[in-house]
């Protein structure tokens, strides 16, 4: 697993079993740490889930984004985790940026330009 910069993937997802597998899949492949927020789905993402043991949080009602990410980071805030980085399952966010984002995490702030 990747532990040198403590980092989670965190993924909402409601109803998006199709790009969600193709998502862990990835982050699997790679050994990312990720946990997915299910918000009451109703196409297979919980089943999935349990079937291969990942990381996840059914939501007991549809609580939304917004509501599902809250869910998450409140869950994660005491956990060992650095770093929190959002992945959409809809596939919004291209798997592929997260090199970008680690590469960004080990320039110094002083060099970063925000």
């Amino acid at each position: 697993k990747k532990k040198s910069l403590n980092l989670i993937i965190l993924i909402p997802s409601y109803n998006e079993i199709k790009t969600l597998k193709k998502i862990i899949i990835f982050l699997k492949k790679k050994k990312f740490n990720f946990i997915v927020i299910d918000d009451f789905s109703n196409d297979g993402t919980e089943n999935y889930l349990k079937k291969f043991k990942f990381n996840y949080i059914r939501n007991t009602k549809k609580l939304g984004y917004t509501g599902s990410l809250i869910k998450g980071f409140n869950f994660l805030k005491n956990k060992k985790y650095r770093y929190i980085l959002t992945l959409d399952a809809d596939g919004e966010h291209p798997v592929k940026y997260i090199k970008t984002f680690l590469l960004f995490l080990k320039v110094p702030r002083s060099k970063q330009n925000l």
